[in-house]
């Protein structure tokens, strides 16, 4: 059976190439292995005042957008995610830079949003701040 095998192996590494199966095989470990570094360097820390967006694995970029700065938020549960109760999270700002806010794989999204709804309404009477839409006919 080891024969079998190993010739069927050099069969296919003679018609396709050792360097084709080399890189077909080691491209997608090193796109893994970036991806999940992504991964692990991507956090969100809510504070009073605001909440940051660290991201990035070699570069960091660091995101803040302020509480009263937020026009709405959103949530989103793509089928797969339901089956492990994970959610996606948009927040809509004005914030110039960066308007819109993907939270990825939130655990609790919903009470996640709710809370971040709160602190919003309420920082936004502290400070003073109304939302005006302007809409031109």
């Amino acid at each position: 059976l080891s024969s079998i095998i190993l010739s069927s192996v050099s069969v296919i590494l003679s018609k396709i190439g050792l360097y084709k199966c080399i890189f077909f095989a080691v491209i997608p470990l090193i796109v893994y292995l970036y991806k999940m570094f992504d991964i692990d360097r991507w956090n969100y820390t809510f504070t009073e005042e605001s909440f940051y967006e660290e991201r990035g694995p070699f570069n960091m970029v660091l995101d803040e957008v302020l509480y009263f700065r937020v026009k709405d938020v959103r949530l989103e549960t793509p089928f797969l995610m339901s089956f492990v109760g994970l959610s996606n999270l948009y927040i809509i700002s004005s914030d110039k830079l960066r308007p819109v806010i993907k939270l990825v794989g939130i655990k609790d999204g919903l009470e996640l949003r709710d809370a971040i709804k709160e602190i919003v309404i309420e920082k936004r009477e502290i400070n003073g701040v109304k939302e005006y839409d302007l809409r031109w006919l």
